[in-house]
């Protein structure tokens, strides 16, 4: 190893750590795209997880603990564009 390094002038050497920088780098945001939504998901099911127990301990009936998590879990709609420029004057 100390051979194949030494044989390499300065460029040739910062041109090896930037390449292997890049890669590293490269990785990293690959592996970021994966995992961050996966721990999202498993976040947000904490999180239901934990709103049931506090319902149930609260003593809420199973048909407003079903009632409040449809609700809690339906995303907001986005505003259609004509909607939006309606709304901008």
């Amino acid at each position: 190893m100390d051979a194949a390094l030494s044989r390499l002038d300065g460029g040739e050497f910062v041109g090896l750590i930037v390449s292997l920088m890049g890669i590293v780098c490269a990785s990293i945001v690959v592996i970021t795209a994966f995992v961050a939504p996966k721990w999202q998901q498993v976040r947000r099911v904490e999180a239901e997880m934990k709103l049931k127990r506090d319902l149930i301990a609260s003593g809420y009936s199973a048909d407003d603990i079903e009632r409040i998590l449809r609700a809690s879990s339906s995303a907001p709609t986005r505003r259609a564009p004509e909607v939006a420029y309606a709304y901008r004057r």
